[in-house]
């Protein structure tokens, strides 16, 4: 059985578990029994479980991306990002509400940093980020990540195309020049 996609078998899990347990009370040990694998298995693809956890939502992404065409739209990213969202929402809201080291939401401050630090070195070069620059982008980060756990505190009852709009229109002036 985990020979398909070990990564995958164990992503599915935590998520399957999520529905009726919140993540923080979830084990390591539990998420094995679940597949039917053994503990170093586990430690075999990933350190801990916030690295599964991180690995769901860079998954989830990217899954997200290979459905959109070569000139996708940030809107059109975000929207399907947040439509995955909803169809995880147990897993997704006790993802975003758990703190500490390797917390998802310092796994996407990161991975959106990066994202906008990249477009942005790749389209203008890499002197074009200033400090200025830098502390717009951690701005939407980190106001993103913020927003979205007021979303997912409610209850995700604004659409997900709703969700796009806000997160787009509300990006900073001095970063959406670049973008």
């Amino acid at each position: 059985m985990l020979k398909l996609d070990t990564k995958q078998i164990f992503a599915d899990a935590i998520v399957e578990l999520a529905k009726t347990k919140p993540l923080d009370k979830i084990t390591v040990q539990n998420i094995v029994d679940h597949c039917g694998a053994g503990r170093q298995t586990f430690y075999n693809h990933f350190k801990d479980k916030e690295d599964l956890i991180a690995y769901v939502y860079i998954s989830d992404e990217n899954k997200c991306l290979e459905q959109l065409k070569a000139d996708y739209s940030l809107k059109e990213r975000v929207k399907l990002i947040f439509d995955t969202f909803i169809k995880k929402k147990q897993f997704y809201i006790s993802a975003y509400s758990s703190s500490g080291q390797n917390a998802l939401a310092d796994v996407i401050f990161e991975h959106y940093f990066d994202f906008y630090t990249n477009i942005i070195e790749d389209k203008f070069g890499k002197e074009s980020i200033d400090e200025k620059l830098k502390e717009a982008i951690c701005f939407c980060c980190y106001g993103s990540i913020g927003y979205v756990r007021y979303w997912m505190k409610e209850g995700m009852r604004i659409p997900s195309e709703k969700m796009a709009e806000i997160m787009t229109d509300n990006i900073p002036e001095r970063l959406k020049k670049y973008l």
